[in-house]
């Protein structure tokens, strides 16, 4: 198995390299780059697991895809960093989820649905998860792939964008009287609206590469 790694690098350095312990064949590939790498390599080497870490770099478009389907388990501990947007990538390639609960991510990873979803930050029970997603029977899969792509439509560009407009008509009609600044609320919306476009956008794109020619 290959696992896809984000989040708090000491915490998954532990969590990851227990699933390795148990696992001689698996593999954990990191795409991206960032200040946590040097601490990457450093705890997989002090395991003796440097040779099983794998650093991409970062990567865009048909690289990142291939990427994504190139992954069996994509794990994701950050409680910080919860737009959820990687997850809803992962999920659009069919990747199954493991992750820490937080706002945000809870809107994407369904517990033993789509995934894992750990309500505490136990290195343990997170290398559990893992091997829990790994050793799914291959009668399974299509199960939890069918899950992990109903999860990524919910992520699609008219959807979100449909999801937005409700938002910002409800906060106008539950403004204040007389209160509403319609101009400030518009321009809220606009800059998450900019952001969420682009998440729908990857995630658009990561379905159609893995199921050409369906709605999104």
């Amino acid at each position: 198995p290959r696992i896809h790694l984000r989040g708090s690098a000491l915490f998954l350095v532990d969590a990851v390299t227990r699933y390795l312990a148990a696992n001689p064949e698996a593999h954990c590939v990191v795409v991206g780059a960032g200040p946590s790498e040097a601490a990457l390599e450093e705890g997989f080497a002090s395991r003796g697991m440097g040779a099983r870490l794998h650093r991409t770099g970062t990567l865009t478009g048909s690289e990142l895809v291939d990427a994504y389907h190139a992954m069996d388990a994509f794990a994701f501990a950050s409680t910080s960093e919860t737009q959820g947007m990687v997850l809803a990538e992962a999920a659009a390639a069919g990747v199954p989820l493991v992750a820490l609960e937080a706002p945000g991510v809870s809107d994407v990873v369904r517990d033993r649905r789509n995934g894992r979803l750990l309500a505490q930050p136990d290195p343990e029970a997170f290398a559990r998860a893992i091997e829990w997603v790994a050793a799914r029977p291959v009668g399974l899969r299509p199960v939890l792939a069918g899950a992990l792509r109903a999860t990524a439509r919910e992520f699609s560009l008219e959807r979100t964008a449909q999801s937005l407009l409700a938002l910002y008509a409800r906060a106008r009609a539950e403004g204040p009287a007389g209160q509403t600044n319609a101009f400030s609320i518009g321009g809220l919306f606009r800059r998450v609206g900019e952001d969420i476009k682009i998440m729908a956008n990857v995630v658009d794109a990561l379905l159609a590469a893995t199921m050409p020619g369906e709605e999104t």
